[in-house]
């Protein structure tokens, strides 16, 4: 599953609509929101990272709010993008040069002050990072990869403390994520649920799900996979559910209440839905009606200048959220 090779499909490419669904299936995407700093935060036992975390803050937008105290809530926003390049690149092992070059408009001295700043809120993460880097040139190569699993590296000793780190995080990400989506599956089989996986990718899962549980999937995630590896090993693997009938024509699928769920996406994406619920006999109603959701094509003028990047022709901008009642 892991070489599968719709993990190379281009996420921003409409070649996407390839992967369709079979009759009577919706498509499900599940992308675990920051699953490698959750997991590292934990690893390293960061109370403070930790407690962003179970206080459902944004840990990048509290690191701007120290480093920009006069910043406007817009202006953080903007300025997440910062803190969040210089933590996964000390996660990655990058140099502040690599992260100034990932910015863009920050000076070397801007991005070395902001991994200070990073470094000293999380006096854990830090420690944990150094610790982890070394390991492997103290231990002829190998990565600590907290779980047990054996990975040798025979680079270079800077290339083996970059490893030494981002492959204990990675690794053990991987194996906890993929026992999270496996358990989903079991439970599917054993429930007679009816969930068929496609594919797992790094921190993100596609399923088909039949279409009569379009009104509980997300509930069914959450208890299977999120509460499942909370209770496994207390990290809080957050994300959300896109649902769809291809790869590509999907939107984020919120569970109002048992018998009403909202779906947030393109005209396109939810006329989709609707019609493959209506062709297979279910019974639903909608808060919108279906016949007033109108598409909205790119441009054409922004199609020619984009085309030799992505050909956007058929490519729907509208925004829509519609809920759909069971009948």
């Amino acid at each position: 599953m892991i070489d599968n090779p719709r993990h190379t499909l281009p996420s921003d490419s409409q070649v996407k609509r390839i992967v369709d669904t079979p009759k009577g299936y919706l498509m499900s995407y599940k992308d675990i929101n920051a699953a490698e700093v959750r997991s590292i935060a934990w690893l390293s036992k960061d109370e403070k990272m930790m407690g962003y975390f179970k206080d459902g803050k944004d840990l990048y937008i509290e690191c701007a709010r120290l480093y920009y105290p006069d910043y406007s809530e817009k202006e953080l926003k903007g300025a997440r993008k910062v803190f969040k390049i210089v933590l996964l690149g000390l996660m990655y092992g990058m140099t502040t040069i690599g992260m100034q070059q990932l910015i863009g408009n920050i000076t070397l001295e801007e991005c070395e002050r902001a991994k200070d700043l990073m470094l000293g809120q999380f006096p854990s993460l830090k420690k944990f990072i150094e610790i982890k880097s070394k390991y492997p040139l103290t231990h002829n190569g190998r990565i600590d990869t907290i779980l047990g699993d054996i990975i040798i590296s025979k680079d270079e000793i800077d290339k083996q403390e970059r490893q030494g780190i981002n492959a204990c995080v990675q690794n053990f990400t991987a194996v906890i994520l993929v026992q999270g989506f496996f358990n989903i599956i079991k439970n599917s089989d054993i429930d007679n649920y009816g969930i068929q996986n496609i594919i797992y990718v790094h921190d993100s899962s596609i399923n088909y799900f039949p279409l009569d549980k379009l009104w509980s999937i997300d509930t069914y995630y959450n208890k299977h996979f999120r509460a499942y590896l909370n209770d496994l090993v207390g990290i809080d693997y957050k994300f959300k559910t896109l649902v769809g009938t291809n790869y590509w024509d999907m939107g984020i699928l919120t569970h109002l209440t048992p018998d009403t769920t909202s779906i947030e996406g393109s005209a396109t994406t939810i006329i989709n839905i609707a019609n493959k619920l209506t062709e297979s006999g279910i019974p639903f109603e909608t808060n919108i009606p279906i016949s007033d959701l109108e598409v909205k094509w790119k441009d054409i003028n922004r199609c020619i200048l984009d085309f030799y990047e992505e050909p956007w022709f058929g490519f729907d901008t509208s925004e829509y959220t519609v809920e759909f009642k069971r009948l």
